[in-house]
């Protein structure tokens, strides 16, 4: 598909069956298209600063849009109809102190993870009609990515988050459900500059965590923690900067977009290494 666009692009996100596109621009506007026929369906303006970071909930929840913005507040958008967004009454008062680099709805709790370049992750939780926040210090130079781990076997009792870091490093915080306090169970350096991206699988297999990178430093990476063992693979130098990484192929493949507008696909050999799939 291709869409054109007034201003350029800070954020874009799918909902969670690839109905819906929404894409925020330094205009301070949050565009949502059709994917079935690239039609604009709806336009969220932000009249208080730009949209950085955009995240789906389930369509459980609404769907719900969640919007990390550059003057450290995060909002969140209901669908009203087929054509409209509305802010929800219930709005999330904690404000980050620096940009919102990064937001991430859970894949089955009406939850939002938030990173910031302040250095801290927050945790927003939607308990008995009100929004409940748990911020956490995290990285000294600040986050820049965050994902939830799919849900697992695991998942009634603990919370796990995927935090990347604008030293290049991405952790792993797990949290027992409902409690206000977070661990850091792993960390690996991963790459040279910026964490850009993070993106999760949707299925937990073996007991063994795993999350997709891509970086400052032109590299794609697959960190996988399987207690406290990490193994780290990562890709030859892209051909140009990536903007986006995801899952395809029921969790098997790298999937890349890059600012050149390509997309290329990466799987793991036999070596660990990060090989293109080639057309």
């Amino acid at each position: 598909m291709e869409i054109s666009l007034s201003s350029p692009a800070t954020s874009i996100a799918s909902d969670r069956f690839g109905h819906q596109i929404a894409i925020s621009t330094k205009d301070n506007n949050i565009s949502i298209f059709s994917a079935q026929n690239s039609s604009l369906m709806a336009t969220i303006p932000i009249q208080t600063s730009t949209p950085n970071s955009l995240s789906f909930s389930s369509n459980e929840f609404g769907p719900q849009l969640a919007v990390g913005l550059s003057n450290g507040q995060i909002r969140v958008f209901s669908r009203v109809s087929s054509n409209s967004y509305k802010e929800i009454p219930q709005k999330i008062e904690f404000s980050h102190r620096g940009s919102v680099s990064c937001v991430s709805f859970h894949p089955s709790m009406c939850c939002v993870a938030s990173g910031s370049l302040d250095g801290t992750f927050a945790v927003h939780s939607f308990v008995e009609g009100k929004w409940k926040t748990v911020a956490i210090p995290a990285s000294l130079l600040g986050i820049t990515a965050i994902d939830w781990s799919a849900d697992s076997a695991e998942a009634l009792s603990m919370q796990t988050l995927f935090v990347g870091g604008a030293d290049g490093t991405i952790k792993i915080w797990r949290s027992s459900l409902g409690s206000d306090s977070w661990e850091n169970i792993a960390k690996a350096q991963v790459h040279e500059g910026w964490v850009r991206r993070i993106s999760s699988p949707s299925f937990v297999s073996g007991g063994t965590l795993k999350v997709g990178s891509v970086g400052d430093d032109f590299y794609a990476a697959v960190l996988k923690f399987n207690g406290k063992e990490v193994t780290l693979s990562k890709s030859s130098r892209l051909h140009c900067q990536a903007t986006g990484v995801s899952w395809a192929m029921v969790d098997k493949t790298l999937v890349l977009s890059h600012i050149d507008g390509k997309t290329t696909m990466w799987k793991e050999n036999e070596n660990g290494t990060l090989t293109i799939v080639e057309e």
